[in-house]
């Protein structure tokens, strides 16, 4: 169950996020017509609709690489039986030196996008909240 909150829910929203409304001149449209399902996105996004207007642009364009920093974060603890250790935190930061690196190489142009600097601050703050969330003593015990 934990898995699921914790890990599954998280790549599920930042996925649809995505899917539903970023711009379709983005790399992940061109895989999404490699693997034959542009028609399913195109009728996914036909459904979610325009953007919702409590949701800016710069939410849409962060959110989903914090969701899914968040996600790592989480099945990384989840791997650790939840306790803070010098790898378990090791490997969260790796996680979140390569979704810098990513962000820093749009920045000057050598990886493709659009520098941002919310998907540096967010993603930072939601492998903060995976910490706390997924170490409380008071979830039920690992098996």
């Amino acid at each position: 169950m934990r898995a699921a909150f914790h890990v599954f829910l998280p790549l599920l929203v930042g996925g649809m996020l995505y899917l539903c409304w970023r711009p379709q001149d983005i790399l992940l449209f061109e895989w999404v017509a490699v693997l034959g399902m542009s028609d399913i996105v195109l009728s996914l996004r036909h459904i979610a609709g325009p953007t919702p207007d409590w949701a800016p642009a710069s939410f849409i364009g962060s959110a989903p690489a914090a969701l899914w920093q968040y996600s790592l974060s989480a099945a990384l603890l989840l791997v650790w039986r939840r306790r803070l250790t010098r790898e378990s935190v090791g490997w969260i930061a790796l996680g979140l030196v390569v979704a810098w690196l990513a962000e820093i190489g749009q920045s000057i142009g050598c990886v493709p996008g659009a520098f941002d600097l919310g998907d540096l601050i967010f993603p930072l703050l939601a492998a903060g909240l995976a910490v706390v969330a997924c170490t409380q003593a008071n979830e039920v015990p690992a098996s």
